[in-house]
């Protein structure tokens, strides 16, 4: 019934992990919206760069002209501060839609005008304005939410109809940039939210818008198949030159494409885009085919540098809204399960595999997670792994732990039941060893117990078995008690026989006083629960212990697979045969010569005699515990000696002047007059045994 209900609460157990990790990664993935931008981007840019099949499929859509250190250099230009660059601006715009640009956006704001410089003409600005005011649906300014474009453009790109009631014209858009938490540039928002709320068109929007966006309306990552620089981007002084030598080449280079208009400088308004990881194409696209002018598409205009110009940013922003190719992320419902599905099975990772191999299958599940990434950005989607990956991590972490608090606890419900079998602070010893078990063992110097029932074979005649059992388990529980206080270890349970050890598999200081004070304790513990009035049964047995010290072989005997740790020797059918002898002569402890001579000046002995026992072929000195000479009263003194006395004059020839003093020890001992050591050896010396016979105890 017990294994039942442990094996229900350990099923119950996994299911709660189970279930917190589902919670968990749920409720990470809503928190965090699923994903972990600082994170997340840079597995996103990654992604583009192993994303299969991102080759453009078409041309890009629209074309740089970048003002650039070249150009402000030229001929054309090295004599005029940009802030007089209008004239050129002008002629750029009027050939720009003569050879068939759909669209035209400066990068540039215009927060001044020429006319406010009292040495310039007032009519300096006027073919850019009115160059604008022609093309005033087509064009686009920037401006940006502290700076605003000066009036005369605003006046002239202002459309009556169109543009009625607006606070600005449609033909004038902000160009901010939202980078992401790591300062990249991957964001792209149609409409610019500004402080108070309100949605502004952005640059790149509105450009898109004229050239007839039917693609992306929300926001959206930008998904480059090569550096953002490799856009058709062309020097400023090289299309003014062509514009006026070759027109043929700038209707190749922008005919049908959205142009934009702005600074490529290295030290100017410069982002870090998401194609650090991509390559450049082989071959730069160039529109002067024919060379006849010098209209080359331009390289990175910092090649050392990890930033791009933000102009190519909002040309890469109108190229993705015009051809759809922008990414967006996958629905917040996705999102969620995939945090969800990596938290419950990395939580099972966690629960049923070992730390090695769950790790291992932990970092197999990220890749296979960032690999499924990969391979959907192709389809227009991104799946953020940073949630996922954090609630996998948890996850695992809480199974481990999870596993190890149950194993732990499976660990101490083991060492709690053998305790019942072992002492346990051997079975503690014994669970943290390193070696695996095997047969064999090692000889060892140890003290070996043998505690029996008394007279158990009798009373056994007169209970039932129910009754025997309770009898027999009290009798236990004292002995095993007292072997575990003393650091013994309970070797087995022989019928109604105890065998212990001292110093193994343990090692312990001074194993014959544990031993000896065992057997006193269990002497004077059996005693308490006579006189307490257990029962009129257990009133009428008593207890004997032998106890022998030497080397004898220790470890695991048995099979492979059934082992049993315990001691063979001689040492130990030492002290069997030593129980033996505290019924022959009527004694509790009885001990070998090697315990006594390790405890001479710590326990009163008396030595019984030297008897013939079976497996020995000379006599062996037993001796007679009494008690620790610190506590041993007079009488138990004066009892020793006087037994000593009768042993010698047995020994030295005079059997009847022995019997004499046994049976006056006899007399006078609080032994009474039952069977005792002086009452066995009386009879022995009146019967005229021999000196040297002893007694055989097999």
């Amino acid at each position: 019934m017990r294994a039942g209900i442990r094996l229900d609460f350990r099923r119950k157990y996994r299911e709660l992990v189970l279930l917190g990790a589902l919670v968990a990664g749920a409720t990470l993935a809503v928190v965090t919206n699923g994903r972990v931008e600082l994170v997340d981007g840079i597995f996103y840019d990654v992604a583009l760069a192993l994303a299969p099949s991102r080759v453009p499929a078409a041309p890009s859509r629209v074309a740089i002209i970048a003002i650039d250190e070249r150009s402000l250099a030229s001929k054309l230009l090295e004599s005029t501060p940009r802030v007089f660059f209008s004239p050129y601006y002008a002629e750029l715009l009027k050939g720009l839609y003569q050879a068939g640009a759909t669209a035209v956006g400066f990068d540039v704001i215009f927060n001044y005008a020429a006319s406010r410089f009292g040495a310039i003409e007032r009519s300096y600005d006027d073919p850019l304005l009115a160059e604008l005011a022609q093309h005033r649906d087509s064009v686009v300014l920037a401006r940006t939410a502290s700076t605003t474009v000066a009036e005369p453009y605003v006046a002239a790109v202002f459309d009556p109809v169109a543009d009625s009631g607006r606070e600005e014209p449609r033909a004038i858009a902000y160009s901010e940039l939202v980078p992401s938490e790591d300062g990249v540039q991957r964001w792209v928002f149609p409409e610019y939210l500004a402080s108070d709320g309100t949605k502004l068109p952005t640059l790149a929007s509105r450009l898109a818008e004229i050239a007839g966006n039917r693609g992306l309306t929300e926001a959206f990552l930008l998904a480059p198949a090569a550096p953002l620089e490799s856009i058709p981007t062309y020097a400023f002084s090289d299309v003014m030159e062509c514009m006026r030598t070759h027109p043929n080449a700038i209707k190749s280079a922008f005919a049908g494409k959205v142009v934009l208009i702005g600074s490529n400088l290295a030290e100017e308004d410069r982002k870090r885009a998401p194609d650090r990881f991509l390559h450049w194409p082989t071959q730069a696209p160039s529109a002067d085919v024919a060379g006849t002018c010098h209209l080359v598409a331009l390289g990175p205009s910092a090649p050392e540098s990890d930033s791009v110009p933000g102009v190519h940013i909002h040309a890469a922003a109108i190229d993705s809204l015009l051809s759809g190719t922008g990414v967006t992320l996958v629905p917040t419902p996705v999102r969620v399960m995939v945090s969800t599905a990596a938290a419950v099975v990395c939580s099972a990772f966690g629960l049923f595999l070992s730390p090695i191999i769950a790790v291992g299958a932990l970092v197999g599940f990220l890749a296979v997670l960032f690999f499924a990434s990969v391979g959907i950005v192709t389809s227009g989607h991104w799946l953020p792994i940073a949630v996922p990956g954090v609630a996998a991590l948890m996850a695992l972490l809480g199974g481990q732990l999870a596993r190890f608090l149950a194993e732990d606890r499976r660990r101490k419900r083991l060492e709690s039941a053998f305790g019942c079998y072992l002492a346990p602070a051997i079975v503690s010893k014994l669970a943290d060893a390193d070696a695996d078990l095997q047969l064999g063992g090692e000889e060892r110097e140890i003290t070996v117990m043998f505690a029996d029932l008394s007279n158990f074979t009798t009373i056994s005649d007169t209970m039932g078995p129910a009754e025997l059992m309770e009898l027999t388990n009290k009798y236990f529980k004292v002995i095993v008690d007292v072997i575990d206080e003393m650091g013994g270890y309970v070797d087995k349970f022989i019928g109604d026989s105890v065998m212990a050890l001292w110093g193994a598999p343990a090692a312990v200081s001074n194993p014959q006083a544990c031993a000896l004070q065992s057997a006193l304790l269990i002497k004077q513990r059996v005693q308490q629960l006579k006189s307490h009035g257990a029962g009129k049964d257990l009133a009428g047995f008593d207890v004997k212990v032998g106890i022998s010290s030497g080397r004898a072989i220790v470890g695991n005997v048995g099979a492979p697979r059934r082992l049993s740790y315990t001691a063979l020797g001689a040492t130990v059918n030492l002290a069997a045969r030593l129980e033996n002898v505290c019924s022959t002569f009527g004694c509790t402890i009885v001990v070998d010569a090697a315990t006594m001579a390790a405890l001479p000046d710590r326990y009163l002995f008396c030595e019984l005699d030297a008897v013939a026992l079976k497996g020995k072929r000379n006599p062996v000195a037993v001796y007679e515990a009494i008690a620790p000479i610190e506590i041993a009263t007079p009488e138990q003194h004066d009892y020793v000696a006087r037994y000593q006395a009768a042993l010698q004059c047995y020994r030295t020839g005079h059997p009847n002047r022995a019997a004499e003093l046994w049976l006056e020890l006899v007399a006078t001992s609080h032994r009474g007059s039952g069977v005792s050591p002086p009452s066995i050896m009386a009879h022995r010396a009146r019967a005229g045994e021999p000196v040297l016979t002893t007694l055989a105890i097999g």
